[in-house]
């Protein structure tokens, strides 16, 4: 099934004109996921499946409470917002639905020229149980996509998944496909995660110890409403003065060193704060490629650039969901009486190639000379 989608959504990818898709080499991509139902809405538990079947055996299939289930299928949880909240009351109902999760890579057009412009294509998509982890499928999309023959570059997701997951399912094998993230943290992996070889890890950054707090916690206090966004702007420009700097690449186990950004003040003297470690004291150390790995982007966290690209992914993924997700009627439940893990995937398949397809050519007819 996979390697239908695959096929039949790089089929509409090809469709571009040669010089729009040899005109930027490296591909960027926006990953989501969102919800489909079944056509048979009836779900089951699957702790009580045993009891159900013997039960419906031994009433010959006769009781009306017995009607048809997609067994391929699973429970997805949402909340709904009642009436009581929009009168000021915050109340939410839980309400799970029977279905599968839609899982979708789209191109961001992440160059500010217009000679590397490419239209926001679903590049890879694939289908998934709502119980499944996100990360197996985020790293199927990103494999798929480079069946493209494009270079990997820089992919967006939303704090499901880099800011969430275990770094041996999703970071690690997203680093060997050459793709490095970009994303959100959650408030509690604000500040410093980690501290090794005297110097502390934050945010995506390596630092000295002797950094100030009030910059170590730049984030948390800005997330929180303590300071004001022109402050915060302030002390994340004043960490470059305390961030560790690369001494050259890493090596063929992933390797790297680094050295301490100020190495003719604090080199083989004390700090301050009396917080010298070894990377304060020596020339360089050595990390190992997963130190860090969690919370490491393609651009410095809340900088000029990372606000640029997630907002340029944020656009394409919205683009993708007004347009996509508003004419899906060949996914919805109600229109859709093929049942099976199959089937849905096979239409969900023709649904994104079609979708390709009409934004490829509307694309082409705005930019005639592409």
């Amino acid at each position: 099934l996979d390697k239908f989608s695959e096929s039949f959504i790089l089929l509409t990818v090809a469709q571009q004109p040669p010089q729009l898709r040899d005109a930027n080499p490296t591909i960027d991509l926006a990953v989501d996921q969102f919800f489909i139902s079944s056509p048979m809405v009836t779900g089951f538990s699957r702790g009580n499946l045993d009891r159900h079947v013997a039960e419906e055996a031994a009433s010959g299939r006769a009781s009306v409470p017995f009607r048809p289930v997609d067994v391929s299928a699973d429970w997805h949880g949402r909340y709904e917002v009642d009436a009581s909240e929009r009168a000021g009351f915050v109340s939410k109902r839980p309400r799970s639905r029977w279905g599968w999760m839609v899982n979708v890579a789209v191109r961001v057009n992440s160059d500010a020229t217009r000679e590397l412009r490419a239209p926001a294509l679903v590049i890879a998509a694939t289908l998934s149980m709502p119980t499944e982890n996100v990360s197996d499928a985020a790293v199927h999309l990103m494999r798929s996509s480079l069946a493209t023959g494009l270079t990997p570059g820089v992919v967006y997701a939303d704090r499901a998944y880099f800011a969430t997951q275990r770094i041996e399912r999703l970071h690690l094998p997203t680093a060997e496909l050459g793709f490095t993230p970009v994303t959100d943290y959650r408030t509690d992996r604000l500040g410093v995660h980690d501290f090794k070889n005297g110097a502390l890890f934050i945010e995506g950054s390596v630092y000295c110890p002797d950094m100030p707090q009030a910059l170590q916690e730049a984030s948390i206090d800005h997330r929180a409403g303590r300071i004001s966004g022109d402050t915060y702007r302030l002390r994340l420009q004043m960490r470059a003065h305390f961030e560790l700097r690369p001494k050259g690449g890493p090596d063929k186990n992933g390797r790297y060193r680094m050295a301490h950004p100020t190495p003719d003040v604090f080199y083989n003297q004390q700090h301050p704060s009396q917080h010298a470690g070894r990377a304060c004291i020596q020339k360089s150390v050595t990390f190992e490629r997963t130190d860090g790995l969690s919370h490491r982007q393609a651009h410095a966290y809340m900088s000029t650039e990372w606000k640029a690209f997630r907002a340029q992914a944020g656009s394409a993924l919205e683009a993708f969901n007004s347009e996509f997700r508003s004419r899906r009627g060949g996914l919805s439940g109600s229109a859709r009486r093929v049942a099976g893990f199959a089937a849905a995937q096979m239409l969900m398949t023709i649904e994104l190639a079609a979708y390709n397809l009409r934004v490829l050519d509307r694309f082409v007819r705005q930019n005639p000379e592409d």
